[in-house]
């Protein structure tokens, strides 16, 4: 059917004729969409001017409701139907036009369903000092996230903490315009109802977003608001949470008419968890800025395109309050990677971007995205405005970005506000426990065994020397640094001097660090020895790496696998090679708190003295094998036995290395290898009688430990062999290199036809029997043998080096192994080298 605006300008017009009194000269703005793809055709949005006549609007309304999508007489004032060209046309030339946009498709901004723990209101109710442990209990946290109680080691971590005042948002009322709401769900407490659905045939939430978002703004059990009145306007279709931006606009029209007929003296709010990813709607801004005019609070989600916020609709408009997500890794992107929150300029604050909520049926479900995000936030306004009495957005965004946590998200992007909400709540004090995980870098610190009181918590600002509280200065028994503390390293001396160890997130133990515990890892000669520590601020996250005694990447994770404990101990004890650097005193290296036998003995040494020698662990440390942590404090022990001793004398450096006892892997410890440092009894570091004097002393820990070549594989391996560029070298001869005892056997492998004067000739180690050559992993303790055959030819060929480059399989980090050869070999010749893992360099 036809229609003309023109006809409701002036009564004597004819039908289809032009009013010339109501046309204008140019026609309206027409907002295309970016976006094609969602763009639905023949579809539009028109906005009226302000100040248009409404009874002329009526009258068209009248006339024209059968093919109306939506009618809107709110602030926003206008409509949305299907026009064709000639309509479409005429509408633009109309002189009560604000502008035409076309109608399309949006979504919900965020929905990833994933098994994890819910932090969410934990988080909003502290600030960064307060508890929150990302590990907690998922199916705990569902039913305990609100109550308070310690940590139980046999059932998992603690329960959560959400503090709130008793107002509840009490008074004040949230439309929820997303996918409907279950108003059945009990959690609700039948404070819920769904009032209106613009999704032709679809009246109830058939998806789930809708009631989770309502969940977390103002359930019993997960609400930000727990009292607040909860309406939900459907706007989201139930199979795909998308929905029609000509119908988003009706929604807020209805908000804003259907809020008189509700009891909310406290305030009325709305929660518009969607959005146009990437995409500007000009018409759906300036709808959602109408109901900001009318005093109405609304909170949009930022959009998870990882993206400026200040580029997806409804948010790009500077009036409402724009939510961002963040996660308990404190950056905007979740731990695998997959999505990433809109920043930028137009984010008011970040909220938790992952939580447990309500599901339709009386269930729950946990999602993440901002939509998750926007919900927190509109419940927290809902909150406090029936705390505080404020109403709308200016007056309540504003008072959340005051009240919000500043500087605690990591890796922001420039031009982004560092807020993170936080409802303004005060608990009462309470007794500091190692569970209450804080929200930045801090360590744990008991003066008792076992975390016993007192304790407190130490910030640890990252790569920045701390010292420890006076009192806990020499007194602590316990410790445990959190999780975004990373790796730390504890001194017996202030400015972060003196001797250490260094420890991570229970890094020995389920059970934190109990300096008194002979299972500490040889920890103890620590307790109440502390006065300072530093930690360099690096996540350790969990790792999914496969891993095993035949198959592995050296970490301080793998090694509690690989090289637990050692059975074998070689000492390499070294004098500086001046000419006054030896000494007539008989020296004695002790391993500190072993208790054992005499140790290493080296008498009156001279200039320049070196040499490994073996440790009987049996006699030392009275086992067979040790514990790699038990070697903690290294001493220097001298004894004056002649008249002419104790003279100064050079202590170079003290080597240690060590064989597995789970792999074998032979493991170097290179922390005592560059001493240098002139010592004497005069200078001694303790005095025990007139002849004896402790002359040097240092520590060292597990994180020392490590073989040459961290893997166990390399990936690919290559050989190279030269030959050398002189005269008679090159032959009619085939060089295989062999020997090479890998998973392909011990067939030999060609490497060279025809070998060349001054060239070098390279071969990759493929997988046997493969129809497209591929490198294949090769095992670090099968490459033991290097050879080189000639076969073939007249006369002889000489080799002038070899050398191998070997990538540890799963890193960037390549090992190299190299030999002078300088031999000819003719036919049937051959020139090899044994080669073992100690052989092996990282390349430059």
């Amino acid at each position: 059917m036809h229609f003309s605006l023109l006809l409701q300008c002036l009564p004597v017009v004819a039908a289809g004729l032009s009013a010339p009194d109501c046309r204008r000269e140019v026609p309206a703005p027409l907002h295309k969409s970016d976006d094609r793809n969602n763009t639905i055709p023949g579809k539009y949005i028109v906005k009226f001017k302000r100040d248009a006549d409404m009874s002329i609007c009526r009258d068209l309304y009248n006339s024209l409701l059968s093919e109306m999508d939506h009618v809107y007489e709110g602030l926003f004032r206008g409509f949305a139907r299907s026009l064709n060209e000639e309509e479409l046309d005429e509408i633009l030339y109309h002189v009560w036009v604000d502008y035409v946009a076309e109608d399309g498709l949006a979504t919900a901004s965020g929905f990833v369903e994933q098994s994890t723990y819910d932090w969410g209101l934990i988080r909003l109710s502290h600030n960064t000092t307060d508890p929150f442990r990302p590990d907690v209990s998922e199916e705990w946290k569902l039913y305990h996230a609100h109550e308070a109680d310690s940590y139980d080691p046999s059932n998992g971590p603690r329960k959560g903490t959400y503090i709130y005042d008793d107002s509840a948002g009490e008074g004040t009322c949230v439309y929820v315009i997303d996918s409907g709401i279950d108003d059945t769900h009990p959690d609700f407490q039948g404070r819920a109802k769904q009032i209106k659905s613009f999704v032709p045939g679809q009246e109830k939430d058939g998806h789930g977003h809708g009631t989770h978002v309502a969940g977390i703004i103002g359930s019993e059990t997960f609400g930000v608001a727990k009292k607040t009145r909860l309406y939900g306007v459907k706007i989201l279709e139930d199979k795909n949470t998308t929905f029609v931006a000509s119908s988003a606009i009706a929604a807020f029209d209805f908000v804003a008419k259907d809020r008189h007929n509700r009891d909310c003296p406290r305030g009325v709010l709305v929660n518009f968890s969607a959005g146009c990813d990437n995409r500007i709607d000009k018409a759906l801004d300036d709808a959602v800025a109408a109901l900001v005019d009318q005093g109405i609070f609304v909170s949009v989600a930022a959009g998870n395109m990882g993206v400026d916020a200040a580029e997806t609709s409804p948010g790009s408009d500077p009036s409402v309050c724009v939510v961002g997500a963040v996660f308990s890794n404190r950056r905007i992107h979740d731990r695998g990677g997959s999505w990433s929150s809109n920043h930028g300029s137009r984010v008011d604050v970040f909220a938790p971007g992952k939580s447990v909520s309500l599901a339709p049926g009386g269930g729950t479900w946990l999602m993440d995205g901002t939509s998750v995000s926007a919900a927190f936030v509109t419940g927290l306004a809902a909150y406090l405005g029936s705390l505080e009495g404020l109403k709308g957005t200016p007056a309540l965004c504003g008072r959340i970005r005051e009240l919000s946590n500043k500087g605690t998200i990591k890796g922001l992007p420039e031009g982004t506000a560092n807020r993170v909400v936080f409802n303004g709540s005060k608990p009462p004090p309470k007794t500091p426990s190692r569970h209450d995980s804080v929200l930045e870098d801090a360590v744990f610190v008991c003066e008792n065994d076992n975390f016993g009181q007192p304790c407190a918590w130490v910030k640890a600002p990252p790569q920045q020397c701390v010292p420890l509280p006076d009192e806990f200065l020499n007194k602590v028994s316990s410790l445990e640094p959190n999780w975004f503390a990373g790796t730390c390293r504890f001194y017996t001396e202030a400015g972060c001097r003196g001797g250490s160890f260094q420890v991570a997130n229970s890094a020995y133990s389920d059970q934190g660090v109990n300096l008194t515990s002979q299972d500490s890892g040889g920890l103890e000669i620590f307790n109440n020895g502390l006065m300072s520590f530093q930690c360099d601020g690096e996540f350790i996250g969990p790792s999914e790496d496969p891993y095993s005694l035949d198959r592995w990447q050296w970490s301080p994770r793998t090694q509690k696998t690989i090289c637990s404990r050692l059975d074998r101990l070689d000492v390499d004890f070294r004098v500086s090679s001046g000419e006054d650097d030896g000494t007539l005193d008989t020296l004695r290296l002790e391993f500190v708190g072993m208790g054992g036998g005499a140790n290493i003995t080296i008498r009156a040494p001279p200039p320049g003295f070196q040499g490994w020698q073996p440790v009987d662990l049996k006699d030392v440390f009275g086992s067979e094998t040790i514990d790699i942590g038990r070697i903690r404090q290294v001493r220097v022990n001298a004894t004056q036995r002649t008249w002419k001793g104790a003279d100064p004398w050079g202590l170079s450096g003290i080597g240690l290395r060590g064989q597995c006892e789970e792999s074998k892997v032979l493991v170097n410890n290179h922390r005592f290898t560059s001493i240098n440092q002139r010592v004497s009894r005069e200078h001694a570091v303790t005095r025990y009688w007139w002849n004896k004097y402790t002359a040097w002393e240092g520590y060292t820990g597990p994180e020392d430990w490590a073989p040459n070549t961290p893997c166990s594989h390399f990936h690919p391996l290559e050989v190279y062999l030269e030959i050398a560029n002189e005269d008679s070298a090159e032959a009619d001869n085939e060089i295989y290199s062999g020997s090479l005892y890998l998973t392909l056997g011990k067939n030999r492998t060609l490497i060279a036809q025809r070998p060349s004067l001054g060239k070098t000739y390279n071969v990759t180690i493929l997988k046997p029997g493969s129809s497209t050559p591929r490198p294949m992993p090769v095992a670090l303790k099968d490459v033991d043998y290097v050879g080189f055959e000639s076969v073939g030819g007249n006369g002889r060929v000489k080799l002038a080096r070899t050398y191998l480059v070997g990538r540890c399989a799963g890193t960037d980090k390549e090992f190299r192994v190299e030999r002078e050869i300088g031999e000819w070999i003719g036919d049937e010749g051959t020139w090899g080298f044994q080669l073992s893992a100690a052989d092996w360099g990282e390349a430059r």
